[in-house]
């Protein structure tokens, strides 16, 4: 009877710590798609505080309704018109590395 409390209580206290129960949430659900945090990290990085996470959740949301596309927002970020003055101002951005392995040319 003691072991039932104490795995139950161990089960519930890794329940509340967030990385694990997302870990968790990972193993049973399908792994998310890199795109969306990528995009929501795109879009919501100028804005500050309650303004980042309202920003992050109306994105969050319009991308499971299917009103926006996570990827279309990465790539208009990561595409680069080639230009002398493109050339002049790139810097490396990591999302556009770590995506697409670099800036997309158009």
């Amino acid at each position: 009877m003691r072991w039932i409390i104490i795995t139950a209580a161990v089960c519930l206290m890794a329940w509340s710590n967030t990385d694990a129960r997302t870990w968790i949430e990972n193993l049973i659900e399908e792994p998310a798609d890199p795109h969306v945090a990528a995009a929501i990290e795109v879009r919501c990085a100028s804005e500050e505080g309650a303004f980042r996470e309202e920003c992050a959740l109306d994105l969050q949301r319009d991308f499971e309704l299917g009103v926006r596309e996570p990827e279309s927002i990465l790539r208009l970020h990561c595409t680069r018109v080639p230009s002398d003055w493109a050339q002049r101002a790139r810097t490396a951005d990591s999302i556009c590395e770590r995506i697409y392995g670099g800036w997309i040319e158009s």
